[in-house]
């Protein structure tokens, strides 16, 4: 209370100046949120009906009051709700992203914190970290007083309040997306049994094979189902292969390859050294694949039934784009790796070394889109 106090007193002089700029000062940044519920009823009051604001046909989430002063703002990351972004005073500015830029933005893994925001500091983008941001495609624009802004699920943005202050109001609906990835990817009793995959009694090769029957399943599905004819490609078992090759570098490197790690954390560097030597030790046992192969059928099983059910329900309701799908089916393999595997370092790891010994660098074409949803 008493640095606000005296950031106040220290902005008399400022205000007298510009009566427009309601800024603490220079050097502070002030700023507030709460769900529209938690204010007191006159606020309620004001923001008045919402109801033209909802998604038609969609259920209510939530709306919220946002407010900050010049230079507040919120990293770019991507939401999964229909967004209607009202601004009720001040300015701020927006940059959004289309969901086909994910792979260039270089998303947080998911056990992250920052899941589902990019690593890219948009104050001080280095290229040299995120070399592939450059072939983003923003749309940069400011919300002024009375303007309203609609974000539709999967739209990355970023925001800044670039005047003296900002007030918004965002009104967030359900969107058929969040329903869909709630009733596929979520559901528990399909992740009840791929659990039985990350048993402990297992070698750690063994599940990462079962891993892949998973996974190749979603591929085999979306190639199958194709009606063009390719031409000196191989065997439809190789461009499966290739496909979820790709599809897996793709995702290892865009989360994975710059993700910073703090060398002073005490002990972390040696951990990951440790977990690297073991991962190493147990990818290189001989196992049979034979020996293990009801881990592997189960493997395939649990992916062949997910994509059956997903073909399922979207017969009678939303289909995900070919991006949103990529999004989520990125979102899945690593959640269901990091599961099976039994870390989320294994994620880490996995990318580390196929990158250094296994798996060749590829080009840039590698960051266009590969897997359809199963139509």
């Amino acid at each position: 209370e008493g640095e606000g106090s005296e950031s106040s007193a220290s902005s008399q002089k400022d205000s007298e100046s510009d009566n427009n700029d309601i800024s603490p000062s220079n050097s502070s940044y002030y700023y507030f949120f709460s769900p529209m519920a938690a204010m007191p009823e006159t606020i309620q009051r004001d923001v008045g009906d919402k109801s033209s604001f909802v998604a038609r046909f969609r259920p209510h989430m939530e709306t919220n009051l946002w407010m900050a002063t010049r230079g507040v703002g919120s990293p770019l990351h991507y939401d999964v709700t229909h967004n209607m972004y009202a601004q009720i005073s001040g300015s701020k500015r927006f940059r959004l992203f289309p969901p086909h830029d994910y792979s260039n933005l270089y998303l947080y893994p998911r056990v992250h914190p920052s899941t589902r925001m990019s690593q890219v500091d948009m104050d001080a983008i280095r290229t040299d970290l995120f070399p592939h941001f450059p072939n983003t495609t923003p749309i940069e624009f400011t919300l002024e007083k009375g303007d309203v802004l609609y974000i539709p699920p999967y739209w990355f943005h970023q925001t800044e309040v670039s005047g003296s202050h900002s007030i918004s109001v965002s009104v967030c609906s359900e969107s058929p997306q969040v329903e869909l990835r709630e009733r596929v990817f979520l559901d528990q009793k399909q992740q009840k049994q791929l659990a039985s995959l990350a048993s402990a009694q297992l070698p750690l090769r063994a599940r990462a094979l079962a891993l892949e029957a998973y996974m190749r399943a979603f591929f085999k599905f979306e190639y199958s189902r194709e009606r063009v004819t390719r031409k000196g490609g191989g065997s439809s078992e190789d461009e499966i292969a290739n496909r979820l090759r790709r599809f897996c570098s793709l995702l290892l490197e865009s989360r994975f390859e710059a993700l910073p790690f703090d060398a002073a954390v005490k002990g972390l560097s040696r951990l990951i050294d440790d977990a690297e030597a073991f991962f190493r030790r147990e990818m290189a046992k001989d196992i049979s694949p034979e020996g293990h192969s009801d881990v592997i059928e189960q493997g395939r099983h649990e992916g062949e039934k997910l994509v059956a059910k997903y073909n399922f329900l979207t017969g009678s309701m939303y289909r995900y784009t070919k991006t949103e799908w990529e999004i989520e089916l990125m979102n899945h393999f690593e959640d269901v790796a990091s599961m099976v595997l039994g870390s989320p370092l294994m994620m880490l790891l996995s990318w580390d070394i196929s990158r250094r010994v296994y798996v060749d660098k590829l080009d840039d074409v590698h960051h266009s889109m590969y897997i359809d949803a199963p139509m």
